[in-house]
């Protein structure tokens, strides 16, 4: 019979093992798949369900000088070379803030986070004029071939 060990005597080869098996990374952290290898939780705002103070804080921010939202903490710069593939004769940004939008569909209000719109022209590669204009609920409804939950009238 095999005299059981404790944590303590685990030889790096069980140690890595147990790390895979529990989902958990050094120091008990948990394993957290859209930060890689870091572990450290976090929640991810995707401007879904924004809350009023949320809402009224992004349209602050819209409402402000182009040279005082640059500055603003909440701001991405623009890569520009990233954006090479756009060919507009308008300027190209210099920054992205959040964003807020009323659903073409439903009426909800959310918000194009800054974070994503950098993701999406620099990352994805669309063009720099397209805007969001449908919250997430009625995208995923029309990705899986639903009808959009649309308010009666």
């Amino acid at each position: 019979m095999q005299a059981s060990r404790s944590l303590w005597s685990l030889d790096v080869a069980d140690s890595t093992n147990l790390l895979r098996t529990q989902k958990l990374r050094p120091f008990g952290l948990p394993f957290n798949r859209a930060l890689g290898d870091i572990g450290l939780p976090r929640k991810i705002d995707t401007g879904r369900n924004p809350s009023g103070k949320e809402l009224i804080e992004a349209d602050r921010i819209a409402q402000l000088h182009p040279s005082q939202q640059k500055n603003h903490p909440s701001a991405i710069s623009a890569d520009h070379e990233k954006l090479g593939h756009i060919n507009t004769y308008g300027d190209l940004p210099e920054f992205y803030i959040d964003r807020p939008f009323v659903c073409r569909i439903c009426g909800r209000r959310e918000i194009w986070r800054a974070k994503d719109q950098q993701w999406y022209y620099e990352e994805k590669k669309h063009h720099i004029d397209s805007l969001a204009v449908e919250c997430h609920s009625c995208r995923n409804e029309k990705k899986q071939g639903g009808k959009p939950n649309v308010p009666a009238t």
